[in-house]
């Protein structure tokens, strides 16, 4: 396996007059880079490695204060605004995929189709949501802590209402 991180750069931008700071977040292979802007300069900062672990695999940042990773050993990592936690082991699967709504919800898929959500302090125990032999769960979106939806590599979607998950429902089926 290659090592992955995640590089965070913000970036000022002048659009129409208008001055636009954004921040940006990329998966790549030389760990974590925290970027800042300086007038009409922008720099990525200095990689540093956020999870020594396992590969980095997806990143979920809903505010500029709250962002969450996780990797291809089952860990999670958090940020804070100012600094990264160490990696929380949540299972032994590989995860693919993390939607954050906020820093009091998130929603994390492994291959194996199992999801643990994060309440703001903790994660909960991996629940089986696709139960299909040789399944993938590929990405998951949450807008909010009461509707997600995931894909699986079948051409499957699974939702999420608030308290319960759907059953595996074929992308474009008619009901």
């Amino acid at each position: 396996m290659t090592r992955r991180g995640i590089r965070v750069l913000r970036c000022l931008a002048l659009v129409a007059g208008v001055s636009i700071v954004a921040t940006v977040v990329a998966v790549g292979n030389i760990g974590l880079a925290a970027g800042s802007a300086s007038g009409s300069v922008t720099a990525w900062s200095h990689p540093s490695f956020i999870d020594g672990t396992g590969d980095l695999t997806s990143i979920s940042c809903p505010t500029a204060s709250f962002c969450a990773a996780v990797d291809l050993e089952g860990d999670a990592i958090t940020f804070n605004g100012a600094d990264w936690s160490r990696p929380t082991k949540i299972e032994n699967g590989e995860f693919t995929s993390i939607s954050c709504t906020d820093a009091s919800f998130c929603a994390v898929i492994d291959r194996a189709g199992h999801v643990s959500l994060f309440n703001g302090a903790s994660w909960s125990a991996p629940a089986l949501i696709d139960s299909q032999k040789e399944v993938t769960l590929d990405s998951i979106s949450c807008a909010s802590s009461t509707f997600c939806v995931v894909v699986d590599d079948h051409g499957n979607a699974v939702t999420f209402d608030g308290p319960s998950w759907s059953k595996p429902k074929k992308i474009g089926a008619v009901t």
